[in-house]
């Protein structure tokens, strides 16, 4: 049991990293073309000064703490790394959820992986027209899959945990985290 649940940790990892490139990631093709400026005006507060998107963009609003979380890593890894690693931690964690959720309503990894796949190459689950799986990162990605990771810790009775989940995916974007946790305890307590 312990030397399969190994193998079964490397397998899902793999997945995870090989995702990208069968899925065909990209950097700059959707929403961060709306992102990036706002990153880059964190990072030198001169970058487009008098740009009103951007100056307005950097009040408080569901970008926010998310650019300013970007900002900080282009300090040591540049933006290109930085969206990419968060978008593999972003696919680890959605196949992560979607396995263990999986496993626990077939009680199979097979069937618990084959689910996971689908989850991450069939997705078009949206909340509120936010993509789940995407061929680049966005704002909301991130928060989701945190969020559906709260979900399987609040289905395993892990309340403080998943509580933790929910507000690190509120800190990433404040509408997406609430709403599940939201959504997600009122379902829980029906």
């Amino acid at each position: 049991e312990v030397l399969e649940y190994r193998y079964m940790n490397k397998l899902l990892i793999l997945i995870a990293i090989l995702f990208p490139f069968l899925y065909k990631y990209s950097f700059v093709i959707t929403n961060q073309y709306t992102q990036i400026p706002i990153i880059l005006s964190y990072i030198n507060p001169e970058y487009l000064a008098n740009d009103w998107y951007v100056q307005a963009s950097k009040e408080f609003g569901p970008r926010t703490f998310f650019a300013l979380y970007i900002a900080f890593w282009d300090k040591f890894l540049g933006l290109p790394l930085t969206f990419y690693l968060h978008y593999l931690l972003t696919i680890g964690l959605t196949f992560w959820a979607g396995f263990l959720l999986s496993y626990r309503l077939f009680n199979d990894k097979k069937a618990a992986i084959l689910a996971s796949l689908t989850l991450l190459f069939i997705s078009s689950f949206t909340l509120g027209g936010n993509l789940l799986i995407t061929r680049d990162f966005t704002v909301t990605q991130l928060a989701l899959s945190l969020s559906l990771l709260a979900i399987i810790k609040m289905i395993d009775g892990k309340y403080f945990l998943s509580a933790g989940l929910f507000a690190l995916a509120t800190y990433f974007h404040p509408l997406i985290g609430p709403e599940s946790a939201l959504i997600s305890y009122f379902s829980l307590s029906i």
